[in-house]
């Protein structure tokens, strides 16, 4: 009788995977996520629309899955019906999500996000010293002083790239929910309130208005007089009627 061989090794587990957040719209990268729950939990804050396209990246030391439909074992490519806020038009708008978390280091390799320690996003807690979300140069708010609850920012300055002191004033274009949005809040429930206040640069200029262009195509705070401010400097004086607080609301 010949021997019996023995039986054939089994094959090699599959290499552990991790998860990012890739919103290619807002040019904005989340994770990584040691578990696809927490990456889903992370994806489903915001909600994806062709203005918003955003995806789960599962990751392993060969970089991104090539096809994202199905994440950590869920069906990801099911959409909202499934639990997941992913957009995405077609394969090239997927490809260009996975390169955005192959390029990303944190994501990539796996490590700790580095937190600018000047930066802090806002909408978890209360106002503080605020980055802007989905600009391409970064853009701060600062507030003088908050209200007790965090959620009120009184005499909101504005930061552009280097440039300081920048002051929103009232303009028919404001719009405060997409500011609070930018800042990690709600888009709805917010509200200012409006007055004289002085700015810090030479001559009392700083005056903004909220638009898109110029500097990038992105809406966010623009220079009164000509539109641009990033790197450059702010031309019209603060005059009229100014924000004197913005008031925010979680989500």
């Amino acid at each position: 009788m010949k021997p019996v061989p023995p039986p054939a090794p089994a094959p090699p587990p599959p290499p552990p995977a991790w998860y990012c957040v890739a919103r290619y719209s807002k040019k904005e990268m989340k994770g990584p996520f040691k578990t696809v729950t927490k990456a889903q939990a992370e994806l489903n804050t915001q909600t994806g629309s062709s203005n918003n396209a955003q995806m789960i990246c599962e990751m392993t030391k060969a970089g991104a899955k090539k096809d994202p439909h199905h994440v950590g074992g869920k069906p990801q490519g099911g959409g909202v019906n499934h639990g997941f806020q992913k957009w995405w038009s077609d394969w090239s708008q997927i490809r260009q999500m996975n390169a955005m978390c192959n390029a990303d280091e944190a994501c990539k390799y796996n490590k700790p996000r580095k937190v600018d320690p000047n930066t802090k996003f806002c909408g978890g807690s209360k106002f503080g010293t605020c980055k802007h979300a989905g600009l391409k140069y970064d853009m701060y708010t600062t507030c003088g002083s908050m209200s007790a609850n965090g959620l009120t920012c009184y005499k909101p300055t504005i930061q552009y790239g280097t440039v300081k002191g920048g002051a929103p004033a009232k303009h028919s274009s404001n719009r405060y929910g997409d500011w609070c949005q930018q800042l990690g809040f709600s888009s709805s429930g917010a509200s200012a309130q409006f007055g004289s206040r002085t700015c810090s640069n030479p001559g009392n200029k700083g005056k903004l208005f909220w638009c898109g262009g110029y500097d990038e195509p992105a809406k966010k705070w623009c220079d009164w007089q000509d539109g641009k401010w990033h790197n450059q400097r702010l031309d019209y004086i603060c005059n009229g009627q100014m924000v004197t607080s913005v008031t925010c609301s979680r989500r």
